[in-house]
């Protein structure tokens, strides 16, 4: 209706000013200039049939024009015949040289060879003749010189042919340039690169059909519409991306949708809202999910006041989009795992094999089994915002994966694969990233700024670096077994909860906890730190350090005193600091040799596991109800092994499995020992003591 509208617009109906000729009757005239215009660069296509005379110019793709050639009175004629056929009459229109012409004239004319054409006529007689139309194009026949003098060109060797429905259109003599578009500045243009690429719709301008600014009046705002829709294929799913420099859209807001999609027509609206004197140039990108090419029509039209005011129209074939991502694999078979708001999906296996999955949303496994084991290129495509989450773990995944176009990613999990890279760029809204046994992985995360991340898992990798920066807001930092090295600075990862940095040997100097004050778990164990700052750890409940054999100094857990497991042994603590651990299930020390002192134990009412053997301890206070499994003192220095003895009698329970209290500075004495046997007796070595204890003395 609006295309309608528009061509009734652009034409204006001059009854009887050229008469037409008679059934059969061939017109003739001489072309005093011809204006010739390749139909691609043409946007409108200005038409009429019988009495209408063409008064309003063409419109024409950015940068196009024209190209004009003169000729001498009764050298290049015009023809027009009218013919009959069974579905009715028909007009032939043919262009051609009647005397000789130069050389250097055909030389020029003849480099249209094979095009289609537009062609303005002007004509000695006064009129001005409009041939060829878009969709009925006149067609360039010429360009052969064998056999002939290049000084004798005959009539022969080139020419315009075309027909219509209709005699050809006559132009308005009064305009001065009927071929131009001064008049209508704004212009629609499509361009696509490479298969994989988007259509790119753009529109520049800043005047409507009669010169004036586009402006906002009384009667309503001013619009720029863009639709599109297909032309077939009921697959058609398309969007569009609007992508407007703000510096070149002053005074406008957008107030359509930032996409749109379906099976049939759609349109963006962009609004004036104020003012006057805008210009305009958007750049919206196109793009059509199809299982074969297709093409697309895409409209542009500007209203004022609530009246359309121009219009115009481009088609193009439409290839597929790149893909939203696609990876590589080894095996036999693949499972991939989507969290959808809404999606058609369609998956290339790699295999020639193509799945397509309509109208689904929520969690979606995608299985596929390969005839056998090999390494498939797969792609997946689909609407990218419409992914949330992404599980492909365990799946044999090798060189990188490319999710750049899933800008609404939350989750990724690509776990236990053999990926050598990873681009993550495009990422910046992740929430949970698990990267971990992918052991050849050894790019840096250094890239991205995670604003939302809490999870990140990088275990059993390669990857040598950290950018604190880059994950501040991370809960859950685990990387166990990855090659780190050099210092680590915990102080802007305010939120953290988890820290696993174990089994990296390379990691030195001091482990400061202090400015986290949010851990509840931290292991790094088997690593190569020096030093240890707790601070103040209210919620801390799990601390592994074991295994750092150069870590000196003081042991201070007094500031984390909900604390239910300490691993503190084969390290090198001099000093203990510890504190009423009154949740302390598990305190293991063992094998720090120069750790010197008292270790005082008293109102640790959940103690089960106590071992700090191979220590330099002289002496040790329980002085509590207990529930231990196991007490392991052994090879120490302690000096009072029979009050020991005695308090494990006045708190015993019949839970104790194992007490090891050989090789210190003191041993039980007879009433202690009568006290552990229960009996009274004293039996030696290999006494089975009531309760069911073990005893090492």
């Amino acid at each position: 209706m609006k295309n309608l509208l528009i061509l009734l617009l652009m034409s204006v109906i001059f009854p009887d000013l050229h008469p037409q000729p008679a059934a059969c009757k061939v017109v003739v005239g001489s072309v005093k200039e011809l204006m010739v215009i390749p139909t691609q660069k043409v946007l409108v296509d200005p038409s009429a049939c019988c009495d209408e005379k063409i008064s309003l110019p063409f419109l024409l793709a950015g940068g196009a024009g024209f190209t004009s050639y003169s000729f001498p009175p009764n050298t290049v004629l015009l023809k027009e015949s009218q013919n009959d056929s069974p579905g009715g009459n028909y007009y032939d229109y043919q262009i051609s040289a009647k005397n000789d012409l130069s050389f250097e004239t055909v030389t020029e004319l003849c480099k249209l060879r094979n095009g289609k054409y537009i062609v303005i006529a002007f004509l000695y007689e006064g009129y001005v003749r409009k041939l060829g139309t878009k969709e009925r194009p006149m067609l360039f026949k010429g360009g052969s010189s064998s056999g002939h003098n290049l000084k004798n060109w005959s009539i022969t060797e080139w020419e315009f042919i075309g027909s219509g429905l209709c005699p050809a259109p006559y132009l308005d003599e009064n305009l001065s340039q009927p071929f131009t578009s001064d008049l209508l500045s704004a212009a629609l243009g499509l361009s696509q690169g490479d298969p994989y690429s988007p259509i790119v719709v753009s529109a520049q301008g800043s005047s409507l059909l009669d010169g004036s600014a586009l402006s906002a009046t009384t009667a309503g705002s001013v619009r720029l519409y863009y639709s599109f829709g297909p032309s077939k294929n009921p697959y058609f799913k398309a969007w569009i991306a609007p992508n407007a420099n703000p510096a070149n859209i002053s005074n406008w807001n957008w107030v359509g949708g930032t996409e749109s999609f379906g099976d049939f027509e759609e349109q963006i609206v962009d609004e004036i809202t104020g003012g006057t004197g805008y210009t305009f140039s958007f750049y919206p990108q196109v793009y059509l999910d199809e299982l074969e090419p297709s093409s697309i029509n895409v409209s542009l039209y500007i209203q004022e006041g609530g009246i359309d005011s121009m219009s115009v129209s481009r088609s193009l074939i439409a290839r597929t989009p790149p893909p939203a991502y696609k990876g590589q694999l080894s095996g036999s078979s693949i499972s991939i795992n989507h969290e959808l708001k809404a999606a058609n999906l369609r998956v290339e296996w790699g295999d020639g094999n193509k799945a397509r999955y309509s109208n689904i949303s929520g969690a979606q496994n995608l299985s596929h089994s390969y005839s056998g084991s090999g390494t498939y290129n797969f792609a997946v495509y689909v609407l990218p915002d419409q992914v949330t989450s992404l599980e492909i773990a365990s799946q044999g995944l090798t060189g990188d994966i490319d999710a750049a176009a899933l800008t609404n990613l939350r989750s990724l999990d690509l776990s236990d694969n053999n990926l050598a890279s990873i681009n993550l760029a495009a990422h910046p809204q992740l929430e949970s990233l698990l990267l971990n046994d992918n052991t050849a992985l050894a790019s840096p995360l250094v890239a991205v700024k995670w604003v939302s991340l809490t999870q990140l898992n990088i275990e059993n990798t390669a990857i040598p670096s950290l950018s604190v920066t880059g994950f501040m807001p991370v809960t859950e930092l685990r990387a166990r077994n990855t090659g780190l090295t050099g210092t680590i600075n915990l102080c802007g990862y305010t939120n953290l909860t988890v820290l696993d940095i174990a089994l990296n040997p390379g990691l030195s100097g001091t482990l400061d906890l202090s400015c986290v004050p949010t851990l509840e778990e931290v292991y790094a164990f088997s690593c190569g730190f020096d030093s240890l700052i707790v601070g103040s750890q209210p919620s801390l409940t799990i601390l592994e350090i074991e295994g750092n054999a150069s870590l000196t100094g003081t042991l201070d857990i007094s500031g984390a005193l909900n604390l239910e497991h300490v691993y503190a042994h084969l390290c090198d603590f001099d000093t203990l600091i510890t504190g009423v651990q009154a949740s302390m299930t598990e305190f293991l020390v063992w094998n720090n040799f120069n750790l010197t002192g008292h270790l005082d134990c008293t109102g640790w009412f959940a103690l089960e596991d106590l071992s700090a053997n191979d220590t330099g301890l002289t002496t040790f206070t329980l002085d509590s109800p207990i529930n231990l499994d196991v007490l392991q003192l052994h090879n120490s220095q302690l000096t009072n092994i029979s009050a020991i003895v005695n308090e494990l009698h006045l708190y015993r329970t019949s839970g104790i499995k194992g007490i090891n209290l050989t090789n210190n500075a003191s041993s039980p004495d007879a009433t202690a020992l009568a006290q552990i046997n229960g009996t009274g007796a004293y039996a030696g070595e290999g006494l089975i003591p009531d309760y069911g204890w073990t005893v090492y003395y």
